[in-house]
């Protein structure tokens, strides 16, 4: 790989977790412009972090019967509207339908 392909790779994946934070910190400009300027290891601690809310999320989705907007806050998310925002940004499906497809294999 081209150091401008990786440098382009970079630059796409620091956008990712920018939009992820703006998802997950309610679209608050100021602290987007202000993840832009950390330095790739604040990038790193971020991406960390949102994979955390994520998983806990899942853990909850995959063993409980919660509903979806005490699941959003107690992980971190706020409203399950940014919760479903996030999982389906990096999980494809929303909290709801990764929910049902366990019920499904409990059945």
């Amino acid at each position: 790989m081209s150091m401008s392909q990786t440098t382009v790779q970079m630059s796409l994946g620091r956008q990712k977790i920018i939009e992820d934070i703006k998802v997950l910190l309610n679209d608050s400009e100021e602290l987007v412009r202000l993840s832009a300027s950390l330095p790739a290891e604040g990038v790193d601690a971020l991406r960390t972090r949102l994979r955390e809310h994520v998983d806990a999320a899942r853990n909850a989705l995959e063993s409980s019967t919660t509903p979806l907007k005490t699941i959003a806050y107690e992980c971190g998310f706020g409203t399950a509207d940014r919760m479903r925002i996030v999982f389906r940004q990096r999980l494809g499906v929303s909290p709801n339908d990764y929910r049902l497809s366990f019920q499904k294999l409990g059945a």
